[in-house]
């Protein structure tokens, strides 16, 4: 008899409790949580009649939900489109635009690596579609209008597509920009590579694709006029130093210079502030050497300020868009004068 007046079989198993073969039966079967949970009843009333307590050791916390940076899903789209852009320029052979787009997927890499978020790979999945869209098709009347020529590297059927030259296929990717609008930090560098690639585009001889935007607010287009009226004022004397058949190019910088100036007025209305008689040079210009030395100059300044409208912004200003259009506008025209874009263009110095 067992202390509590239970029957004691001969293999030592209180009346009652299942045989060893019943437990290892039901234990082995684990069907169900039914029977798990009463195998489990049974286990702990056996060991607590021999007087045994079992303490199972607490479960270990599990890692705590990381909570996402600011504006980290647009910044992961930036960098897999910087990394996507760059293995297209690689692929086409264009390799001063690939290590720029290499050094912007660097330093969207580093800001969430600082922001303690994973470094995106290929593998890495948004639910914008900012990453980087790249047209499925291109005609051969773009081809020819952006190259001068057709590709014939293969015999074309009627109504095949057709492949366009590496530059285009480039260019078109290029020119599918994100809309930025949402961003609330970092918003210099995404205009700033917005205004890369779009210029970049332009330089390839396909058309940037800019979605809708807002127009600028008077106090932002004012901050772009006193450049771009210096720039004008520069690229006269420039033209003044030059013999008149070697004006062209000046003239022509100085007439899309005169259309951004009269834009920007048209924007900033009232807030307009009268144009100047004149500029200080940041050197004499006595030769054409010292003219192309002066373009170059000043439309260094031109890129150097695109950034300011982004000081008179608020925060989550859906004006975003205008300002890249005028900083890629900038950098082009650097860029025709030989000022090769930088990844993202007017940081320097902010």
């Amino acid at each position: 008899m067992a202390g509590d007046g239970r029957e004691v079989r001969r293999d030592g198993i209180t009346a009652g409790m299942p045989s060893r073969r019943a437990v290892v039966r039901a234990g082995s079967a684990g069907a169900s949580a039914g029977v798990a949970a009463m195998v489990a009843s049974m286990l702990a009333s056996m060991l607590a009649a021999c007087g045994i307590r079992v303490e199972l050791p607490a479960p270990t916390p599990g890692p705590p939900d990381r909570v996402p940076m600011p504006d980290e899903e647009a910044i992961v789209a930036a960098a897999l489109r910087a990394q996507a852009l760059a293995g297209l320029a690689h692929a086409v052979g264009d390799e001063p635009v690939a290590t720029r787009h290499t050094a912007q997927a660097q330093v969207w890499a580093e800001l969430l690596a600082a922001g303690g978020a994973p470094r995106p790979t290929a593998t890495t999945t948004v639910s914008t579609s900012t990453a980087l869209a790249t047209p499925a098709t291109a005609t051969t009347a773009t081809s020819a209008s952006a190259t001068g020529t057709s590709d014939s590297s293969a015999p074309a059927s009627a109504g095949a597509p057709t492949t366009p030259p590496g530059p285009v296929r480039l260019g078109a990717a290029e020119a599918e920009l994100p809309d930025p609008h949402s961003v609330r930090t970092h918003r210099d560098l995404h205009v700033a590579a917005l205004a890369h690639d779009a210029s970049t585009a332009a330089l390839l001889g396909v058309a940037p694709q800019w979605p809708p935007a807002d127009p600028l607010p008077p106090a932002a287009a004012v901050s772009l006029l006193g450049p771009t009226r210096a720039a004008r004022y520069a690229v006269q004397v420039a033209a003044a130093h030059r013999p008149a058949i070697d004006r062209a190019p000046d003239l022509a910088l100085d007439a899309a210079l005169e259309r951004r100036e009269r834009a920007l007025v048209a924007v900033a209305g009232s807030a307009a502030p009268a144009a100047p008689l004149g500029y200080t040079l940041p050197f004499a210009v006595r030769s054409p050497g010292d003219a192309d030395r002066l373009v170059r100059t000043v439309l260094d300044s031109l890129v150097a300020s695109g950034l300011d409208p982004l000081d008179a912004l608020p925060p989550g200003s859906t004006t975003l868009l205008a300002v890249a259009r005028l900083h890629a506008e900038a950098v082009t025209l650097a860029a025709g004068r030989g000022i090769a874009p930088a990844p993202f263009p007017g940081l320097v110095g902010r």
